[in-house]
């Protein structure tokens, strides 16, 4: 009678029991066959209070940064036991680029060097979009300050920040134009083409930057100092072809004139230590033998013109801005041989102008003969303003 009493008795609290508490009822639990295990909750935005020691999985984070522990009460923050080994000073750290959806921006913890003082930012920031935060044109730039060792958030005025809700961020200037001079980029992003709802963010971080730096003609890129900044240098001067004078105006000028003539724009910003090169070429009918020069900067005729003996004449010319009322030129090449240059001493002219003017003058011509310039090209490059 009681073995039977025993078995029901077992029987109903088998039977009865719906729940097991694997913390004290399991042993040596193997879930290796279960066809799914997901032991972590999961979801596109952080759970707004947790219990140190709770684990979360950040399902929009780029992936291998997905998961993250709460380290405090209501503190999430990126478990980085899987990232890389620095050097002796630095310790193990794990990082992933900036992203975002279209209402929040993760910053993802990350270190930071300031020649040899290295932070360690292990939480997660994020900035999250509300009504009224974004319009057309919002950007931010994401930063880190080495001195207060903290990440700052400034922006443009297309960014509402009082309508920003930030987590491990701080706001800074709501005026900016790029990053604060003397802290470290890490992302900018865009926002506001929809309202109130991001577009982008770049990751502005060596490791995550798509942008390269080669060196070309005239363009040195020296190597990267302590603080990570390059610095690029012209190692000769950029010359510029500002114009190309084709088909003059044919006349026949007895007198010195001016038969064609070129105003460099304001943007060349022609000063001392400039120099320009000059190529023309001339076309004259007739038998006469007209003498052609070159002004520069509405200074004085050339003290010796040369005498055009051939139907077509060109003249190769390279100059230097000596001061500011002192220009030099003279012949780099010519067509006829035999004829004296044009005198190498310095030309003076007025003061160096925004817009120097090159003129093309002629004279001597006779009857009905012409002269004109056929073409002319003009080269400046920059010298001592590089």
């Amino acid at each position: 009678m009681r073995r039977t009493i025993f078995a029901l008795v077992f029987c109903i609290r088998v039977w009865g029991q719906n729940e097991v508490d694997l913390s004290t009822q399991a042993k040596d639990v193997d879930f290796s066959a279960s066809p799914e295990t997901r032991p972590v909750k999961t979801g596109t935005v952080f759970p707004t209070t947790c219990r140190t020691g709770d684990i979360f999985f950040l399902t929009p984070a780029v992936p291998g940064a997905n998961l993250y522990g709460c380290t405090a009460t209501n503190t999430w923050t990126m478990l980085i036991g899987a990232g890389t080994t620095g050097s002796s000073f630095q310790s193990v750290f794990g990082d992933a680029k900036v992203s975002n959806t279209s209402t929040t921006v993760y910053i993802p913890g990350a270190i930071y060097r300031n020649d040899s003082v290295i932070s360690v930012v292990s939480s997660i920031g994020t900035a999250q979009a509300n009504s009224g935060s974004l319009t057309t044109g919002a950007q931010v730039w994401i930063e880190f300050d080495p001195v207060s060792q903290t990440r700052y958030l400034v922006s443009n005025a297309e960014v509402n920040q009082a309508n920003l809700t930030l987590s491990n961020l701080t706001l800074g200037s709501g005026t900016a134009g790029g990053f604060t001079s003397q802290r470290i980029p890490i992302a900018t992003c865009l926002g506001g083409a929809a309202a109130d709802t991001w577009t982008s963010c770049t990751d502005e971080r060596t490791p995550f930057s798509s942008q390269n730096l080669s060196a070309g003609p005239g363009i040195t890129i020296a190597a990267a100092d302590s603080s990570g900044t390059r610095q690029i240098s012209g190692t000769v001067p950029n010359p510029q072809v500002y114009r190309t004078l084709v088909n003059g105006t044919a006349s026949c000028p007895a007198t010195a004139t001016t038969i064609a003539s070129y105003q460099f724009p304001a943007a060349a910003n022609v000063g001392v230590g400039d120099s320009f090169e000059i190529a023309v070429w001339f076309q004259k009918t007739g038998a006469s033998t007209p003498a052609v020069s070159v002004t520069v900067d509405e200074g004085p005729t050339a003290t010796s013109s040369l005498v055009m003996s051939s139907a077509l004449y060109s003249v190769q010319i390279r100059g230097l801005v000596l001061a500011s009322s002192s220009v030099v030129y003279s012949i780099a090449a010519k067509t006829d041989a035999g004829l004296s240059p044009l005198n190498a001493a310095s030309v003076s002219g007025s003061a160096i102008s925004a817009t120097p003017l090159v003129a093309f003058v002629a004279s001597g011509c006779s009857g009905t003969d012409t002269i004109q310039v056929l073409g002319a090209v003009v080269t400046l490059s920059k010298g001592a303003s590089l």
